[in-house]
């Protein structure tokens, strides 16, 4: 986090579109952690994924269907699941609380 404070407003984040609970709950992190990237939608959370991989955009929240067999490769880096619990997928992959982000809780 450290990171995307001290590069605020340099940094943009993907969503599969404009209004999906993806970019809402981005949006209630990004008041949570104090930093300011950039939204960029996408029609899609595949096309999302994506640009993550190839560096265009640094940050995505999406669902752990396309996440997790990423992680698990190595092609991205996960921070923190929204789950309650640890995901078995991706075992080593705090959840937001244990990231130091309890207030952020998307349903």
């Amino acid at each position: 986090m450290s990171y995307a404070k001290a590069n605020n407003g340099k940094l943009s984040y993907a969503s599969p579109g404009i209004g999906t609970s993806n970019h809402l709950y981005y949006e209630v992190f990004k008041d949570i952690a104090g930093i300011e990237p950039t939204h960029v939608a996408y029609k899609g959370g595949g096309p999302a994924m994506t640009d993550l991989m190839g560096g265009h955009v640094q940050a995505l929240l999406i669902s752990s269907t396309l996440a997790a067999p990423q992680v698990a490769a190595g092609k991205v880096k996960a921070l923190a699941v929204t789950s309650d619990k640890r995901m078995a997928k991706i075992p080593n992959v705090p959840t937001f609380a244990e990231a130091d982000f309890p207030d952020f809780k998307p349903q």
